[in-house]
């Protein structure tokens, strides 16, 4: 954006892309009616660019998907969204704190390493938990901790159980448990390998939230180390927490969030062990896998109709100087971003590394003159089947 400056020593976190009334994204063009004009005012003016009949009468003149890239340095809360109807009664009941009545499953692809808190861990790692750390234990209550390692078919209201009575369990008691954990981890080296990692994310997590009941939430979720080009989908109502790394993220149009731990902000623990699905699964159960397109497109088709992600990467082996590669068009319209590379589309415009465009609904585009290994994330909408 012309005039605008990156301080190269200030942190930015966050990069939205889309027509969220928080952070629309605003377009430079050449034309009076597409220059210096949020995204939203310039769908208003053209519906078409959204996308056919069929998507305006469902969406309205506006995106419904909110195209984010991530760079997390600090944890971000353990936290769920809510589905469209919780969204709704929150949002009507507290919308200071609620600013939507829109769903939010989200979509993250690993751009680097990428650390993340996914889902509930399988019933029998939690039981290992429970068994070999006392803290843990004692935090979330003898008669609960019992209750659930006794039962011998472990459900979704046992889990429930049991996790509520950890996030509701005295201040008082969690601090001093989380106090003594910390102490006895400092002094003594875990050896067992799931030990092992919690030892050290306990270590990581507390430098920022040295007195959070999160540090003891973590030991129900899982821990997932995420290589670049990997992905996680996050429904409804799924707990998780992002702790280190850079992705693209992509979700339906909604800022709603419900916390209730490592974060100084809002919580709001009834309403979040309310809501959860209480789904126990393993890790690689949490990921989801890209389908191939062609030989550069990899898309990451999630089980809801407001986005779909493209991953487009062209190796320099790929390159010759009569290369080109065609974006297709798509029924909605699409936000790109660059990651990687240098290039151009249409011979004209110009792609590196941080370039983001819109394209409207029903244009494809060429990409020539490509530079150097390219890397392109590509967000749409489609309809429901």
């Amino acid at each position: 954006m012309p005039g605008y400056e990156v301080d190269n020593d200030t942190p930015f976190a966050e990069l939205w892309m889309g027509t969220h009334p928080s952070g629309p994204s605003v377009v430079m063009g050449t034309g009076p009616n597409h220059n210096n004009v949020t995204l939203l005012n310039c769908l208003s003016s053209y519906p078409e660019y959204v996308g056919n009949i069929r998507i305006v009468t469902k969406y309205g003149r506006n995106l419904p998907f909110l195209f984010k890239v991530l760079s997390v340095r600090t944890a971000l809360s353990i936290q769920a969204h809510p589905n469209k109807a919780l969204a709704e009664k929150l949002h009507h009941d507290d919308p200071f704190h609620y600013p939507d009545a829109n769903h939010k499953p989200e979509l993250a692809i690993a751009l680097t390493e990428f650390e993340a808190f996914c889902g509930f861990r399988p019933y029998a790692e939690i039981e290992f938990l429970l068994n070999n750390v006392p803290e843990f234990k004692d935090t979330v209550g003898s008669q609960p901790a019992t209750e659930f390692l006794e039962t011998k078919n472990k459900d979704k209201q046992s889990l429930k159980k049991l996790f509520a009575a950890l996030m509701t369990a005295q201040e008082d008691l969690w601090k001093e448990n989380i106090a003594k954990l910390k102490d006895r981890w400092s002094s003594q080296l875990e050896t067992i390998p799931e030990l092992a990692t919690l030892q050290k994310l306990v270590k990581k997590l507390s430098a920022d939230f040295p007195e959070d009941i999160g540090l003891f939430a973590i030991f129900f979720l899982n821990y997932l180390v995420l290589q670049p080009g990997e992905a996680i989908y996050l429904g409804q109502d799924e707990p998780h927490a992002y702790i280190l790394g850079d992705c693209i993220e992509c979700m339906a149009c909604s800022d709603n969030v419900v916390r209730a731990g490592l974060t100084p902000k809002f919580k709001d623990v009834k309403t979040l062990c309310e809501m959860l699905t209480y789904k126990s699964l393993s890790p690689k159960d949490q990921t989801l896998q890209p389908i191939t397109i062609d030989r550069f497109t990899r898309s990451y088709i999630v089980p809801v109709p407001e986005f779909v992600v493209d991953q487009i990467e062209i190796n320099e082996q790929d390159l010759t100087p009569s290369f080109e590669y065609k974006l297709e068009s798509k029924e909605s319209g699409s936000i790109l971003i660059a990651i990687h590379g240098e290039a151009s589309l249409q011979r004209d415009d110009k792609l590196f590394a941080g370039y983001v465009g819109f394209i409207p609904a029903s244009t494809s585009l060429i990409i020539n003159n490509v530079k150097s290994r390219l890397l392109l994330y590509r967000a749409y909408c489609r309809l429901d089947d």
